[in-house]
């Protein structure tokens, strides 16, 4: 359904991720926020937009570091990330340094 969104907006498709990504943002339940995250990610990566990637991919990394249930997807996460980290916003890299 989030991916009919994506494709079918009105709106160009960085304008689309970018409204996705405020709204993910907004969702206490955080599984539901890492579902919408992976949305945007796969549609990102099919879509030669690292900039979403790297947003994504972060998001999610910082998700499931606060489960430790979810170390071992956290771990791949992080080193995930390090692919798309020159795309991340400045703040965010600093964070994600940080955090690894």
């Amino acid at each position: 359904m989030v991916v009919k969104f994506l494709e079918s907006s009105k709106k160009d498709t960085i304008e689309s991720l970018e409204n996705l990504f405020e709204i993910a943002g907004t969702f206490g339940n955080n599984d539901v926020r890492l579902t919408l995250y992976g949305v945007i990610i796969k549609y990102s990566r099919t879509h030669g937009l690292p900039l979403y990637t790297a947003k994504g991919l972060f998001q999610k990394y910082l998700i499931d570091r606060q489960d430790f249930k979810r170390m071992d997807k956290s771990f791949r996460d992080g080193e995930e990330i390090i692919h798309y980290v020159d795309f991340l916003p400045h703040e965010d890299k600093v964070t994600y340094y940080k955090e690894l």
